[in-house]
């Protein structure tokens, strides 16, 4: 054995203190099951793994562990594994929170310099006092605003690090964006010239340290944390909701959506409630009728609404803005909040907190900002699927009653491409970046009664709908009647709502690692200069590459298009997002027919599913539905052949000359250039 018995069974605190781990009833629990070969379940084992280790050594930990059912060795130190990179220590952490930084540094060019008024925001260049609120020379800072090359995963508020050129880097603060988050006022901490150089997030450890104290405060938790215990080492014995009736508010809402709040609002103490929605089907409509009806049965009721971005919360908050007598507040910082929200923002120590029907926040602010267990009454984290095991935990405790709303068919909580390339620790610590949601973990083991699919679409046309049904939902997505109507809204050779445009080219890998494809860009080009003759100025028209050089070429191909509702981004950059016709380019293409990460069915599922009217595939047929690909492509080329049009690049010629003649017809004149970097709307026709 690797330690005396005393050594397996005792830890040494900092403090010198010896705790037993037999003192945790939790624990003893766990030990009396594994000792006597009793399933507790993939959560028990996690939970167990994630104190025991550091009681005792790793081989007792494999030892009791094998005594599980359909868990070997094997399983047991990979689990160990796993949860050693979660456990990781200050340095080794924040070496991989740099590298997660590194990942979004954007190289940036200086527009203006000048100063930043302390109470207006407004960027000046000349004069000693404000020329927009008239302040003083006492009230400024240095500022510039910059160009990004390319568009970076960055937010009003977020502190930032920029290095000009091989000069010393400089702290920062981004106040405002535009041009599809291309160009940014940045406040700088120091004066002095910016020249040009890169610009990068800086990383934040302090969300992570409450992530470890959650974990390490399991043993002899409080109330809230016993509960979370509970939950985790037997999620199948979690209790059912209760049956209370409801009349919805909302008289639209659908069967599915109606059986999904009537178990949120319904929910006991130390229970929780799993909604899967897929694309189009109206999670946050659902979100908001739950929160109407707790309010409506309790004028006390505390509810936190969380997700992982503030974009997703700002969904929720924008559509119970207009509710007569509910109280709400936003924790966050004042810069990171759209401006029609910042009215209502707060610290956490206000006592409107405790006041508020609905408190406001992302998951990380929420972690850092609120203490107390269990100072809400509900939990509701939307997006779930896209929020981390550990980010999950911390706000457990904040409530007794959980409601998580997510899809575990789009997209898991991953970086993007470059995470593939991640660079400490090897496959190991890959896994802390590409953890599995808590929401994915839940969904397979809680009891039926405690999972509800939202299972009508109002998004996607029928025939777009339906592929999505049967690729990623087991066919139990329905279109809702009126996605029938929805046709395409171009003439031929895309006159139908679903067309993919084969293209034999060749993918070039370029030194970040990531892969181009220039036929590809060629093709998708003309598709939407075809929108542009074709005067169709009141599209909304995505263009979604699955690698972040073909985005970066896309934007250089098409930077004169006059499309004021054109965007082009990564499929990870569009989920949550929508848009009447959607341009995918999927990249690869070569004789191995290796397609990598695109085996990923989540990512497909997104890229597909963000289309309303028309959904255009650019791709190498023979790669997609080659070797690696047959499984996930050949069905959507079955069905593209079965309800829409497989098309070569002789139907873009033909394209082309058709609508050549047209233009000379009607005498149209070309529109001018629209504002680089418009994006789809975020709203969706339900939720």
């Amino acid at each position: 054995m690797a330690q005396t018995q005393q050594g397996r069974n005792q830890v040494n605190s900092d403090d010198g203190r010896s705790e037993d781990l037999r003192q945790s009833p939790m624990m003893a629990h766990l030990l009396d099951a594994l000792q006597s070969g009793t399933d507790i379940g993939h959560y028990g084992r996690l939970v167990f793994v994630m104190i025991a280790r550091h009681f005792k050594g790793d081989d007792d930990i494999i030892e009791l562990l094998a005594k599980q059912p359909e868990h070997g060795e094997e399983d047991s130190r990979a689990l160990l594994a796993q949860v050693k990179v979660r456990d990781y220590n200050p340095p080794k952490r924040d070496k991989i929170l740099a590298w997660q930084a590194e990942q979004d540094a954007r190289p940036y060019e200086v527009e203006t310099e000048g100063f930043v008024c302390s109470k207006c925001d407004s960027l000046q260049v000349n004069g000693a006092k404000c020329t927009v609120c008239g302040s003083t020379n006492g009230d400024r800072a240095a500022g510039a605003l910059i160009v990004l090359a390319r568009r970076g995963s960055f937010k009003e508020g977020d502190r930032v690090i920029i290095k000009a050129g091989h000069g010393a880097e400089r702290e920062g603060s981004l106040l405002h964006g535009e041009g599809g988050g291309r160009r940014w006022l940045v406040k700088l901490r120091e004066e002095g010239v910016l020249g040009p150089g890169t610009i990068r997030p800086q990383p934040i450890t302090a969300v992570v340290e409450v992530q470890q104290r959650t974990l390490n405060g399991f043993p002899n938790g409080d109330i809230s944390l016993r509960r979370v215990a509970a939950l985790l080492i037997a999620p199948d014995e979690v209790l059912p909701p209760g049956n209370a009736e409801m009349t919805p508010f909302d008289e639209r809402l659908n069967p599915s959506q109606q059986r999904a709040v009537l178990s949120a609002v319904n929910l006991f103490p130390g229970s929780m409630q799993l909604v899967q929605g897929p694309p189009g089907t109206g999670k946050t409509t659902s979100i908001v009728e739950t929160v109407r009806e707790l309010v409506a049965r309790d004028p006390n009721v505390r509810i936190l609404v969380s997700s992982h971005a503030n974009t997703a919360v700002d969904n929720a908050q924008e559509r119970l803005q207009g509710i007569d007598s509910l109280r709400m507040v936003r924790i966050a910082e004042p810069e990171k909040v759209d401006p029609k929200f910042r009215a209502s923002v707060v610290e956490a120590d206000d006592p409107r907190v405790r006041t508020s029907h609905v408190v406001f926040g992302t998951v990380n602010r929420i972690a850092l900002a609120c203490k107390e267990a269990e100072m809400f009454d509900w939990l509701i984290l939307d997006e779930a699927n896209k929020v981390r095991f550990t980010e999950t935990l911390p706000l457990l405790r904040l409530a007794p009653r959980w409601l998580l709303v997510g899809d575990h068919r789009q997209l898991p909580p991953v970086l993007d491409e470059s995470a593939a390339a991640f660079p400490v620790e090897g496959e190991e610590a890959r896994t802390l970046v590409r953890d599995a949601s808590f929401f994915e973990l839940s969904w397979a083991v809680v009891p039926e009664t405690n999972v509800v699919m939202l299972d009508e679409q109002y998004r996607m046309a029928a025939p777009i709908g339906s592929y999505v049904s049967v690729a990623s939902y087991d066919g139990r997505l329905r279109n809702s009647p009126e996605m029938a109507a929805l046709r395409s809204p171009l003439p031929w050779p895309f006159n139908r709502n679903l067309t993919w445009l084969t293209i034999r080219g060749r993918e070039k890998k370029g030194g970040s690692g990531s892969i181009s494809n220039r036929a590809e860009i060629e093709a998708v080009g003309r598709v939407v200069r075809h929108l542009q003759r074709l005067g169709q100025d009141q599209l909304r028209v995505a263009v979604i590459a699955m690698y972040q050089d073909q985005v970066t070429q896309l934007r250089r191909e098409l930077r004169m298009v006059a499309l004021p509702g054109l965007a082009v981004d990564t499929v990870d950059a569009f989920e949550g997002e929508e848009a009447d016709v959607v341009i995918l380019s999927l990249v690869r293409s070569n004789e191995a027919e290796r397609i990598g990460f695109l085996k990923k069915a989540q990512r497909l599922n997104v890229a597909i599913s963000r289309a309303k009217q028309l959904l255009v595939v650019v791709g190498d047929i023979e790669t997609m539905t080659g070797r690696e690909g047959q499984d996930l492509y050949r069905p959507l080329l079955e069905h593209v052949e079965r309800e829409g049009r497989v098309a070569g690049i002789g139907a873009l010629h033909a394209m082309d000359a058709a609508v050549g003649g047209r233009r000379a017809a009607n005498g149209r004149r070309q529109p001018r250039p629209a504002t680089p970097g418009g994006r789809p709307s975020r709203r969706r026709r339900r939720g």
